[in-house]
């Protein structure tokens, strides 16, 4: 098992996020989306989410070197590894 970093905050307006963020303007609508899916995509680091809009794109995103995932996918509940 992996372990993972939460609560992680940087400036959106640091270098590259920005545009980052400017660039999914064609597959994300809400501009938070954007900037979040935009800081780990700049800082290479994948990203756990419910946000159905930014689930939806996560093969691209793959491309961008990040996997996507929802809690549920963390878990394992897909694949029942959470059951006792």
């Amino acid at each position: 098992m992996r372990a993972i970093r939460t609560h992680l905050c940087n400036p959106f307006y640091e270098a590259g996020i920005a545009e980052e963020a400017r660039e999914l303007r064609s597959f994300l609508d809400d501009y938070i989306d954007r900037v979040i899916t935009a800081t780990a995509i700049r800082l290479k680091e994948d990203l756990v989410t419910e946000d159905t809009e930014i689930l939806s794109i996560k093969d691209l995103l793959k491309g961008k070197g990040i996997e996507v995932m929802s809690f549920g996918d963390l878990i394992g509940e897909s694949t029942g590894l959470h059951d006792r």
